[in-house]
């Protein structure tokens, strides 16, 4: 789990990623997606492995900087300060291996698996 606090337009909101490789860009598709024009649409990405946090930069034209330093990359700590274009981000801190969020199955799959399980059911006492 990642834990940041996003600063942005007068604003400050606390998050926590259950993912273990954070994206930040402009893109739909980046798991703090951020609407500045300042940023990349892929900016840079905060990855835990082996325990360790660290920060990797995308940005080619305006780059990242963590307390004030630019950066390819940089191993965090917490109250680290990351400037990503003219967002400010503090990382709060992580944890490695999230525990996964379990998905609801829809009505077909709930269907399908009482399905699956009738006719297995049905086989054994067949045999």
């Amino acid at each position: 789990m990642i834990r940041l606090t996003i600063f942005e337009d007068g604003w400050e909101k606390s998050r926590e990623f259950l993912e273990d490789v954070v994206s930040v860009g402009r893109s739909s598709t980046c798991v703090l997606p951020v609407k500045e024009s300042s940023i990349s649409r892929l900016h840079c990405e905060i990855v835990v492995m082996q325990g360790k946090p660290m920060l990797v930069n995308h940005a080619k034209t305006n780059g990242t900087l963590v307390n004030g330093l630019p950066v390819g990359e940089a191993f965090l700590k917490p109250g680290d300060i990351v400037m990503v274009g003219r967002v400010k981000l503090r990382f709060d801190g992580a944890t490695e291996g999230a525990t996964p969020v379990p998905v609801a199955e829809s009505a077909d799959e709930r269907r399908s698996s009482g399905l699956r399980r009738k006719t297995l059911h049905r086989r054994r006492r067949a045999d």
